[in-house]
């Protein structure tokens, strides 16, 4: 090694002096922290897989309500057909007096002058002592 060193100048081997007296630094890892970063690291790329394909469904359902939609066309020769059972009109009863349709269309006509009188069925009075 002497030999290779008469090319070099004094500042060379000043320099080559003071590399050799780098050390590197131990490094102080502790086995806890080394297996949750290898265990950080292996998961990053699922992590960043979920992130994406989540973004990518969030801007597919954002982007399909901004698009217009095509307005629904009926058919040209569209007819409807009314179709009504004479049979059948027995079978519908009339509307209760107390019915809510009922009592708007009174109040409607004549105000609340147009309300049935009340009619309640008879209250009893209730005494604890009575059921012993």
């Amino acid at each position: 090694m002497p030999e290779q060193n008469n090319d070099l100048n004094s500042s060379d081997l000043e320099f080559e002096q003071a590399l050799r007296s780098i050390h590197p630094a131990i490094a102080h890892l502790s086995p806890i922290d080394a297996s949750f970063l290898a265990g950080r690291r292996s998961a990053r790329f699922q992590l960043h897989l979920w992130q994406s394909t989540a973004a990518i469904i969030l801007f597919l359902g954002i982007g399909s309500h901004l698009l217009p939609s095509k307005p629904a066309t009926l058919p040209t020769s569209f007819t409807p057909a009314i179709y009504s059972n004479p049979d059948l009109s027995p079978l519908v009863q009339p509307l209760s007096v107390h019915s809510v349709l009922m009592l708007e269309q009174a109040v409607q006509k004549n105000g609340l002058a147009g309300l049935s009188p009340t009619s309640l069925p008879d209250s009893h009075n209730f005494h604890s002592k009575s059921t012993l």
